[in-house]
């Protein structure tokens, strides 16, 4: 029994100094990647404006985002509105869209292949 528990007190030691490493292995991460955060903000944010005509860097990538963020909503719309059109359309036509553009995304709850409800064959 103590050679057991011997053997077990070992086993939490060794653990512990690989749990001891991992964390030291992710705080250096860490400390990483905030040097990298911070330049990447001292390069998007200069301290002084530039003197050329036009809209900086900081301007051009916050309408980058907005942009971005608008077709991502007008992307949600359409597929939305597919996935609708999808439960009325012939089988033969779900079965080609689905064969020319692959399977429909599987948190919309309806694939091409599965759940047709409705339209002629």
């Amino acid at each position: 029994m103590t050679a057991e528990l011997m053997q077990t007190v070992l086993r939490v030691e060794r653990n512990q100094l690989a749990i001891g490493q991992g964390f030291r292995s992710l705080i250096e991460s860490i400390r990483v990647l905030s040097e990298q955060q911070a330049k990447l903000i001292e390069l998007l944010t200069p301290k002084e404006k530039p003197k050329k005509d036009g809209p900086g860097l900081d301007e051009l990538l916050e309408r980058m985002i907005v942009r971005l963020d608008t077709q991502n909503a007008l992307l949600r719309d359409v597929s939305g509105v597919v996935s609708q059109a999808v439960t009325v359309l012939p089988l033969s036509v779900v079965q080609a869209i689905a064969d020319a553009f692959g399977p429909a995304d599987e948190s919309s709850g309806a694939t091409p292949r599965n759940s047709h409800r409705g339209g002629a064959a």
